[in-house]
């Protein structure tokens, strides 16, 4: 038997696909619309009908208990779907298209028939309100005018339902994306510890909330860079897992363990000076077993710096400022050993000798800017520059930020830094403009104690404007410690001031620290850049490809655009750019380099018309 089918069959399917109605979800004032339907029409079967494609299926029904559904074929309902008008048919065996239907010349014996198709989207109908009766039975206008409408009414129920539950649906997507970067920015994916920031949070509650003694332990892998340059991260990550799982087989209580840098960890220990040593000395027992099958043996030892907080003294900052001297003085000692911050290691190994050494090589200009390409993904062009910075030595070394770290947070020593990178790149500019280069966006690293002091950014700023870079080709980066760790709010406003006047802010190695995603949304932020750790990871990682995915996402849902640093193969390139991450950076493009080797690169791609990469 042969019925009408809809030129938009395919899109009717997916609109009946969207409508996911079972009988037991269908909203109680549907029902009672059905039957007071049935009631109006002088019917005694009221069915709510969905055409699937082979058959319908009746989400509502009144007085035709013995059928949940027809094959498509037998069913009246095909009629006013595939022809989109209602359908009267006041003795079905006077009609030729249904004087045969078995429906009519076999059980239940149906002989009238009312359908309203439901036009759920524009000429688009799902189903039908389909009333029926044993009898011949004419129904006049008047009374077909007050079923049609009944449809409309039962057809704006549906929509709603389904709208609800898709907005629901939506809802329940986005919490756990949000959950699961929640709980990303606050822990060390490969090792399972806080990060540094979730760490430091943990930390200062401790301390402001006993009055007990607490001994703060830094461990840091002795030659951990010598290790990845060697043998490569994957290996690197052996080190780190086993660390990881080293702290964690110690089972001690009233421990706090995070992953604070690279390669250093951190343990928060309620306990006296002696306890605090032995458990150094089984974690470090353990850790050389777990990685004796390595091969490594000269490799990996650790390095510990151990501080004390008696009788609730000193504050969280003094106790960490401690340990970092006490780990500084292990490594300085020669590595593989334990120390305890006191008075005489304090006075060797504090940061006054680095202050005056580094403020020297500033004035020498040993300092100098090194640039790394950010990369369009998707035009595989230069889109702009992030500024780093290297320190040349006399003899002729080449050291990188991580061995003097401590620069960037000394309140003397970081506006130096900031003010001598930029004025170094006010003087290349020009010379790049003259041979018609353009580096597109620039990317200045700042500090906390410039974004704490505005008028150095107002500067600078301007004076590279006057050096030919505008307002707009600027970006400053700031880490989520920076934008986080503003009680009274002046950073947020210095940034935002920033922005008022076109500079870009980006906000650096998102997902490492505990950047709540709660703030997200009023940070005054233009640019999230995931930190290389998950890029790292993607190719053997399902959970870091997730949480890569999730940011991007996340950060497009906000209007933000998003940089993934770290890209060392084509796999990890692909996939990002698969994301719809915008831009890309790291050594599978070019690692940084100085002003002279950035522009030859600047001028292969100008005559090139793309990056290799």
């Amino acid at each position: 038997m042969g019925y009408p089918v809809p030129l938009s069959e395919y899109a009717r399917l997916k609109v009946v696909e969207r409508l996911r109605v079972e009988e037991a979800e269908v909203d109680q004032d549907i029902e009672r619309l059905v039957a007071l339907a049935a009631q109006v029409a002088g019917l005694p079967i009221g069915l709510l009908s969905i055409m699937h494609a082979d058959e319908q299926q009746f989400i509502v029904n009144h007085g035709l208990p013995e059928l949940s559904g027809t094959p498509r074929e037998h069913a009246f309902c095909s009629y006013p779907i595939g022809e989109g008008r209602t359908l009267h048919v006041p003795d079905a065996h006077d009609d030729a298209r249904f004087a045969q239907n078995p429906l009519v010349v076999g059980a239940p014996h149906l002989r009238s028939y009312v359908g309203v198709p439901l036009e759920v989207e524009e000429g688009i109908h799902a189903g039908t309100l389909c009333l029926l009766g044993h009898e011949a039975h004419d129904v006049d206008t008047v009374t077909l005018d007050r079923i049609i409408t009944i449809g409309t009414a039962i057809t704006r129920l549906l929509c709603s339902q389904r709208d609800r539950r898709e907005l629901d649906e939506a809802h329940a997507k986005l919490d756990f994306e949000r959950r699961v970067v929640e709980r990303a920015s606050r822990t060390c994916g490969l090792t399972g510890l806080l990060n540094m920031t979730a760490f430091r949070e943990e930390g200062t509650n401790i301390i402001d909330d006993r009055q007990e003694s607490m001994q703060l332990a830094l461990v840091d892998i002795d030659e951990f860079r010598t290790i990845n340059e060697r043998f490569g991260a994957f290996i690197g990550d052996e080190f780190l897992a086993a660390l990881s799982e080293s702290i964690h087989s110690l089972g001690a209580r009233n421990c706090t363990a995070g992953r604070v840098g690279d390669d250093k960890f951190a343990l928060l220990l309620r306990t006296v000076d002696s306890t605090a040593e032995e458990i150094i000395e089984r974690l470090r027992a353990k850790f050389y077993e777990s990685t004796r099958p390595l091969g490594l043996i000269e490799m990996g030892r650790l390095s510990v710096g151990l501080a004390g907080s008696e009788n609730g003294a000193p504050s969280w900052r003094t106790l960490l400022s401690n340990a970092e001297v006490a780990l500084h003085a292990a490594k300085s000692l020669g590595r593989d050993r334990t120390v305890r911050h006191d008075e005489a290691i304090d006075r060797v190994y504090n940061i006054k000798a680095f202050q005056s050494a580094f403020t020297e090589a500033i004035l020498k200009g040993e300092i100098v800017p090194y640039f790394q390409p950010i990369i369009g993904l998707e035009t595989r062009r230069i889109e702009g520059l992030e500024v780093l910075v290297r320190w040349h030595q006399d003899d002729g070394q080449v050291r990188p930020p991580a061995q003097f770290y401590k620069a960037f947070s000394d309140r003397l020593l970081a506006p130096l830094l900031t003010r001598r990178i930029a004025d170094a790149v006010c003087d290349i500019l020009p010379e790049w403009r003259r041979l018609g280069l353009n580096p597109g966006k620039i990317c200045l690293n700042a500090t906390a104690e410039d974004v704490a002091h505005p008028d150095q950014l107002m500067d600078i700023m301007h004076e590279l404007a006057a050096a030919g870079l505008s307002p707009s080709d600027l970006t400053i980066e700031v880490t989520e410690t920076i934008v986080m760790d503003d009680p009274e709010g002046g950073m947020r406003r210095t940034l935002q001031s920033l922005r008022d006047k076109g500079v870009r802010v980006a906000l650096d190695d998102f997902g490492t620290g505990f950047g709540s995603l709660t703030h997200l949304s009023s940070w005054p932020v233009d640019i999230l850049k995931i930190d290389r750790q998950f890029v790292r990871r993607l190719p053997r990682s399902e959970k870091d490809r997730h949480i890569v995915r999730s940011l991007v996402d996340l950060a497009g849902r906000l209007g933000l655009e998003t940089v993934a640093e770290g890209i060392e193969t084509d796999w990890q390139r692909d996939f990002v750019t698969e994301t719809g991450c915008d831009y890309g950076q790291g050594f599978f493009y070019s690692p940084a380099v100085s002003a002279e080797e950035i522009k030859d690169l600047l001028l292969r791609e100008r005559a090139h018309g793309r990056h290799t990469g």
